[in-house]
This record gives structure tokens, sequence and C-alpha cells, in this order.
């Protein structure tokens, strides 16, 4: 857009190379969001990826790609006449076609596997979604303006906020990751072997915490949680709550060890 409102000071092939790329991310940003709604939901495993969707999601893409690369030897997706004139190809519509079956796929998925999110998780995923499919609508209609980076960024914010906010997996009390950082690891590991795992439990811990006082223990579980960060550098650590910790490593180590 910037290199065709300023058409004398770039040539038609820069300007052909520009927005080619342009396309060729374009449709790289689709399917990125897509392997990002199919990550929150665990579906980046093996036993999914022969699934109908999966099958027909990447092959769509490459399609798609080639597409927009071709537009380099044929104006299959838009042509630059010598006068600076833009104008449609014939598979310029078909860019935007993939673009909204990688939303609507990813809006089945999160219907389909809504039990693997909580509610939050699903209004997050459906509202990135949302804003996608409202930013490809507003580009179709007014294609003079860049405005679909505008509400991409918007998709990526709702992403930080909800899935990428490291406050969430953060326990309260101590320096450990919580219960929803404790379930992401095993969602992301599942299907794998996760080759250490120890729980470790604080006998009475609700007596205790009557008896001692409640800012006592959580003092007493801050110089726990620093012991394992100081001493086990090598493990994630997890606070679940009532007393309950939770140390995990990719490596085999033995529990007598500890």
């Amino acid at each position: 857009s910037y290199g065709l409102e300023h058409l004398y000071c770039f040539s038609v092939p820069v300007l052909v190379f520009l927005n080619t790329l342009y396309f060729i991310l374009f449709m790289a940003r689709a399917l990125a969001f897509y392997v990002f709604t199919e990550t929150i939901i665990g579906l980046r495993t093996r036993h999914y990826s022969r699934h109908l969707i999966n099958i027909l999601a990447y092959p769509v893409f490459i399609l798609c790609e080639i597409i927009a690369i071709m537009n380099f030897f044929v104006k299959t997706v838009f042509s630059i006449s010598d006068d600076g004139l833009y104008s449609h190809g014939i598979f310029y519509n078909e860019i935007y076609l993939c673009a909204f079956f990688y939303v609507f796929i990813s809006l089945i998925r999160i219907f389909i596997y809504r039990k693997k999110l909580n509610g939050y998780g699903i209004l997050s995923a459906v509202s990135f979604n949302i804003v996608l499919i409202l930013g490809y609508v507003l580009r179709i209609l007014f294609p003079n303006y860049i405005i679909m980076n505008f509400f991409s960024l918007i998709a990526i914010i709702i992403i930080c906020l909800t899935f990428e906010n490291p406050v969430i997996y953060m326990a309260r009390r101590g320096k450990a990751f919580n219960k929803i950082g404790l379930i992401e690891v095993l969602k992301e590991n599942q299907g794998k072997k996760i080759p250490f795992v120890l729980g470790i439990v604080i006998n009475n811990y609700s007596e205790l915490r009557e008896i001692h006082s409640a800012s006592q223990m959580d003092t007493g579980i801050l110089h726990v949680c620093s012991f394992f960060e100081k001493n086990f550098k090598g493990f994630m650590h997890f606070y679940l709550g009532d007393g309950c910790f939770v140390l995990v490593s990719k490596k085999k180590v033995q529990a007598d060890e500890i």
C-alpha cells in the first residue's frame, strides 16, 4: 500500500515483489493463528495429526502459498501496470477464502474440544478469532487501507493477556508455578513420558496453618519455594496450594537422590 501510494519511489518489479511478499506472509499469519488455536486446545500431538481437519489444513496452506508465489511469473493474485494501476488477479479472492477457512476450522475445533479449556479460555479463543474475521471483512471492504494489521495486533494482545500472561501461571504464595501451570505442562507433554515427577505434601497443613497463623505458614511456603529454586535449578517447581508441591524434570532423576 505504501509502495503504491509512492509509485515514483519504486519500480514496478519492486512493487510486485513487496505485494507478493505481503500475500505470502498474509497466509503464514493465518496459519500461525490456527496453529496457536491447536496448541492451546492441546491438539499438537501425533494422535490428533491424523484428523481430517489437520489433513486439510496444511495442503490448503501450501496451495495458497504456491498461488501467491506464482504471482512473480503469472498474475495469479494481482497485477501492477507500468502506470502503477493495481488490479486483482483471478485467484485474489481465494487468498481471503483460505484465511476465512483457517478461522472457521479454528472455531470448529474450539467448539469440539471446548472441554479442554475453561470458560475464560474459550471466551478468549473465540474472541481473537472473531477479531480476525472482522479484520478480514474490513480488509475486503476497504482494500486501500492497511487495517488488517490493527486487528491482528488486537488478537495478539488478547492472546498475550489470556494465554501468555505469566501471572496466570504463578502461585500467589511462593516463587513457583501454580496448578494451571502444571496442567499446561502436562498438556504440552501429552503422549510423551515425563522422566521425573515428584509430589511433596506438608502433613496436617490445615492444622498447622491454624496453630501457627496464616502469615507464618505463607512465609514458610516462600522459604520452601526459595529452597527449591536455589537447589533444584534443573527442575520446574509448582505449588498447588494446601501445602502441596510438585517437582518436574525433563531429565531422569532418581527419587532417592532428592
